[in-house]
């Protein structure tokens, strides 16, 4: 799915690509297009602040172009969780999908202390 050596600007956004395409295969009426939508809007908004805050802020406005992308990131394990609840995805396809996205957690949050630090 995704490459570990990835910087996290790619990697969170090969994740969001991901995404989006899991979503396609949702049901094409109202509780698919809501679903689907949550989910692709939290999970575009991670790399898309990602990408926002490198570009030149200040220290803190880097962090919280982190924070949100951390939010984001979370948001989006909801709504993977949801969606593997309601059987729009397999199983299989949430503990993967949940997996990198934990993944991307982790690593936001070191971020985050790293530069408070």
């Amino acid at each position: 799915m995704i490459e570990r050596g990835k910087n996290i600007q790619e990697r969170t956004y090969a994740f969001a690509l991901e995404v989006v395409k899991l979503t396609r295969k949702f049901p094409k009426n109202s509780e698919g297009f809501a679903i689907c939508s949550q989910t692709i809007r939290s999970a575009t908004s991670i790399p898309a602040n990602l990408f926002e805050g490198g570009a030149g802020v200040s220290k803190k406005e880097f962090i919280q172009f982190v924070s949100t992308a951390r939010k984001s990131a979370i948001e989006t394990k909801f709504w993977l969780r949801f969606s593997s609840d309601l059987e729009l995805i397999t199983e299989t396809e949430f503990i993967k999908f949940a997996d990198e996205c934990e993944q991307i957690i982790k690593i936001l949050s070191k971020i985050i202390l790293n530069a408070k630090a």
